[in-house]
């Protein structure tokens, strides 16, 4: 998950940094995505494949299905994603530095489209990342994500993961101009915190996950982003169940 965590254990952890290609076939109960579920909280399978040449530089592609859990914030529902990412990444024993480009294609949807620009950075088993998303899928308001995240590996069998991150809002309470342009996204800027557990079988990796955030949608009704506590929390708890079988 470069788009959440999947992605990120995929290609920030240090059996990333070994040259070739990998990929992975997922089936997950839920698509989290910064602790927001873009699929209504129903299931989804994904595909993912990840190049890296020698010299550091790397490119990936991300495919799933999707369905918006809230579909106003994005005028519509898309179905389909399909993202491309390209990095630069360089190690130097256990620190690891990466710098990367996700376009973010919702292939239904191409208004909602967005480039993000990330760089992440990592000692051993903790990586410490920032993504800067000049504009919220389409609704003018600029996203600042960071994160800390870091896994256990108890045994060869079992590792314990687990993180949490804050998004920061430009513009949190949701106007439209005489244009008919939307700008704001609905919702406060949040926390978000995950644990869970991983299961290697030597064929499939099961993955055990609980999500949730402090994220509070902003009623239409008030133009003060002040008030934001006043409204109800979105209901962002989950629990996720998936099945990877990586290449």
């Amino acid at each position: 998950m470069k788009r959440w965590l999947a992605s990120s254990v995929l290609l920030m952890s240090s059996s990333a940094f070994s040259a070739g290609i990998t990929g992975y076939a997922k089936l997950a109960s839920n698509y989290i995505w910064r602790g927001i579920s873009f699929t209504e909280n129903n299931p989804a399978i994904q595909l993912s494949a990840n190049y890296e040449h020698s010299s550091g530089l790397w490119g990936n592609i991300f495919g799933s299905n999707l369905k918006f859990a809230e579909p106003t914030l994005y005028e519509g529902d898309s179905t389909r994603e399909m993202d491309l990412t390209l990095g630069y990444k360089k190690a130097l024993g256990d620190i690891a530095a990466n710098f990367y480009v996700n376009r973010y294609e919702f292939i239904d949807r191409s208004q909602i489209s967005a480039f993000e620009y990330s760089t992440s950075f990592s000692y051993k088993n903790v990586t410490f990342e920032y993504n800067y998303l000049p504009n919220w899928f389409g609704y003018n308001s600029v996203s600042h994500y960071l994160r800390l995240s870091g896994f256990y590996d108890i045994d060869a069998k079992y590792s314990l993961i687990g993180g949490f991150g804050r998004n920061e809002q430009s513009k949190t309470q949701r106007t439209q101009n005489a244009e008919g342009t939307w700008s704001g996204v609905g919702f406060t800027s949040y926390w978000d915190y995950y644990a869970g557990l991983q299961v290697k079988d030597g064929v499939f990796t099961y993955e055990f996950l609980y999500t949730n955030t402090n994220r509070k949608t902003i009623s239409y009704a008030t133009g003060n982003p002040a008030e934001d506590g006043q409204y109800a929390r979105a209901n962002d708890e989950s629990l996720t169940v998936s099945l990877t079988k990586f290449f």
